[in-house]
């Protein structure tokens, strides 16, 4: 098995347990050493943004969902969109969207 597929394993397996923190630690020294954009760091990515979220670390989910929503793979896109709208980051995104929109309005009638 190679130290990739390694990793991997050990980071699922922290998280088959629950160990959350220990599958972040893992999953974030892989996807350091990983090939960006590669098969592999990409599923890292996804996992870590998951446990991010789990753990309430929403932050950080959000920043690697935006991320991940820019990458090349389209499966890897409409799976970050899913989980930035289930964080709440495209209705907020409407929201401040409507907004200024509103706010135009107001300007354009005065």
């Amino acid at each position: 098995m190679s130290r990739t597929a390694t990793s991997m394993t050990a980071g699922l397996a922290a998280l088959s347990q629950g160990q959350d923190q220990e599958a972040i630690q893992i999953f974030e020294t892989f996807c350091q050493n990983a090939v960006p954009n590669s098969r592999e760091h990409l599923q890292a990515q996804m996992h870590l943004a998951k446990i991010y979220q789990n753990v309430g670390q929403h932050e950080q989910s959000i920043a690697l969902c935006q991320q991940l929503s820019t990458c090349t793979n389209a499966q890897v896109q409409i799976w970050a969109q899913q989980v930035l709208k289930s964080l709440g980051v495209t209705e907020s995104l409407e929201k401040g969207l409507e907004q200024v929109e509103e706010e135009m309005e107001l300007e354009t009638a005065e």
